[in-house]
């Protein structure tokens, strides 16, 4: 019985990765999506990493050559996801980079268009708020550890120097955000009343009958 699971491969220097022709619009919308994030001044580490995201690709026939009797390189047709190729070291994956192959009579050709589109697509739902900018460091620094954030960033932390250089945003304008935030904050926890009778107070309030 013929083995219809995906097989998973690490990219190797004589492998040839390509577009599959179906993923070519979604691609090509991709490289004209707007972006808050310039990724060439992304710290190295963390290019070198988001570099490496498991691919999705078919599998052209494997041919042997009759005189050495060893097997041609592979060529891959990628098809998901997509971003990745935008940075890329040398317009290809990088040397042991995850990926999921399919062969050609395993997935259809409407499905690898799908595929594409949803891959790209995605990136809408993960968009930055731009009016929300200088959140990113504070909750990134209280979800990510500091040896993580030296492997990815080389640094101990994420600034908003660092920040607004990957955005294109003035300092000032993260530094005007984080100050409204906390304003925000503050009138929130004002308006919460602080015990008991606070809140029975309150609750008179809005039962009270009108006078006449």
């Amino acid at each position: 019985m013929e083995n219809t699971v995906p097989a998973i491969v690490k990219v190797s220097a004589s492998d040839r990765v390509e577009l599959h022709p179906a993923a070519q619009a979604a691609y090509e919308w991709c490289t004209i999506y707007p972006r808050w994030v310039n990724a060439s001044v992304l710290p190295k580490p963390l290019i070198s990493e988001l570099s490496r995201e498991t691919l999705h690709a078919i599998i052209l026939g494997e041919k042997k050559d009759d005189s050495s009797k060893k097997k041609s390189p592979r060529t891959f047709q990628l098809f998901a996801p997509l971003w990745p190729v935008l940075i890329w070291p040398s317009h290809r994956p990088p040397n042991g980079t995850q990926l999921i192959s399919y062969l050609e009579h395993h997935i259809t050709t409407s499905e690898i268009e799908k595929a594409a589109w949803r891959s790209v697509i995605s990136s809408l739902i993960q968009s930055v708020d731009p009016d929300r900018l200088s959140e990113i460091r504070d909750t990134l620094a209280a979800h990510m550890s500091e040896d993580l954030h030296q492997e990815l960033l080389g640094t101990d932390k994420l600034t908003d120097r660092m920040l607004a250089a990957w955005t294109g945003r003035a300092h000032n304008t993260l530094m005007t955000q984080r100050k409204q935030r906390r304003r925000r904050e503050q009138k929130s926890r004002s308006s919460i009343p602080s015990s008991t009778s606070d809140v029975i107070t309150e609750l008179s309030k809005l039962w009270s009958p009108p006078h006449d």
